[in-house]
Formats: structure tokens, C-alpha cells, sequence
């Protein structure tokens, strides 16, 4: 009796941690604005299409509890020493061409997947930031950005059900180095 129960619980707890990290629909008028947004990030990415980062509020499902993520399902990222801006996440971080992290690493997981990230101080463990990314990505890669030095970026890929799937990291690079200008850089 106890097995049937425990088995009960666990798909229970199973199906409201995939509800949890399941992102949640975008609607027409971020489309709109991701379409408007194009000719400034490419400004931003200095001139260089490689460089076009997709990431904007609207696309962020912000403060995901941690606890559900499942660590064995997750690759780190330690942020680098020569990134500008430590101490801030504002949108300059998204401008290359100007200030803006530069650092990134080529991810792979089964598509469709939504990326997601928690991001920590380096030593104290302390979350800044817990999201998953509301854009679907249909290609097996993805291309995100490291961060500063005194941060490590956990990422995680979710399926659009909201189910954690397997994720590695293929490779690393820098902003204009046009190793990957197919890859999508969110």
C-alpha cells in the first residue's frame, strides 16, 4: 500500500515541478516588439549579426524556484574576469559593441526546449537571478552569455511541457568571433 501511495506522491510532486518550469505562452504583441527591437539589437551587437542578443524581459519567466531544477540535468558556466559591468544586470549587458558581456557558451539539448538559468554568487551560493526563457528554441543549439567573474550561471532546458531534459555544453567562444553566427544568442 505504501509503494502505490509513495508512487502516487512522486508523480504528484513530478507533475507540479514540470507545471512550475513549464514557460508560458508569448503573446502577439512580444512578437511585434521582438520584430521592432531587431535593428537596435543589431546596433547593440556591434553591427555584427553574430552578436544579436534576443533576450528582452517580456521573454523571462523570472524567480523559478531552484529546488525543482535537477542538478545532473544542468551544465555551469563560470562567469570571466574581463567582462565589464560586474556588478549590474541592465541592459547594457546585452550590448557587446558598447559594454556588454562578451563570453559565451554553445549549449546543446533535444529540440523544441526552452532554455532556462539560475544564476549565483561565486562562494556563497546566494540566487541573484532564477528564469526560464519564454522564446522556444527549435534548434538543438543555443548560445548564452557567462556573465561576470563573481557569478556562476547554472542553465537547464525544459521540453514545452515543462519536463527538465539532458543539456551540454558543446563549446565556448567570444562575441565577434563568428564561430557560430547560426546559433541562436539568447
Amino acid at each position: 500500500m505504501t509503494d502505490t501511495s509513495e508512487v502516487m506522491m512522486e508523480k504528484r510532486r513530478d507533475e507540479h515541478n514540470h507545471s512550475a518550469l513549464r514557460p508560458e505562452p508569448l503573446p502577439l504583441w512580444t512578437k511585434m516588439a521582438d520584430v521592432a527591437m531587431r535593428p537596435l539589437m543589431f546596433m547593440l551587437g556591434g553591427f555584427r549579426r553574430d552578436s544579436m542578443q534576443e533576450t528582452h524581459p517580456w521573454h523571462c519567466q523570472r524567480d523559478i524556484d531552484p529546488s525543482l531544477i535537477d542538478p545532473a540535468l544542468t551544465v555551469t558556466t563560470n562567469g570571466e574576469t574581463d567582462e565589464l559591468l560586474p556588478g549590474r544586470f541592465s541592459f547594457l549587458f546585452h550590448a557587446p559593441g558598447l559594454v556588454g558581456w562578451r563570453h559565451y557558451a554553445v549549449l546543446r539539448a533535444e529540440p523544441p526546449f526552452h532554455i532556462g538559468w539560475v544564476v549565483r554568487e561565486r562562494g556563497s551560493g546566494q540566487v541573484r537571478q532564477s528564469i526560464v526563457h519564454r522564446l522556444p528554441i527549435n534548434d538543438q543549439y543555443v548560445r548564452m552569455l557567462s556573465g561576470p567573474a563573481h557569478l556562476e550561471t547554472e542553465f537547464f532546458a525544459v521540453n514545452p511541457d515543462g519536463r527538465q531534459i539532458g543539456l551540454e555544453i558543446m563549446d565556448t567562444g567570444m562575441l565577434g568571433d563568428n564561430n557560430y553566427p547560426k546559433v541562436r544568442l539568447l
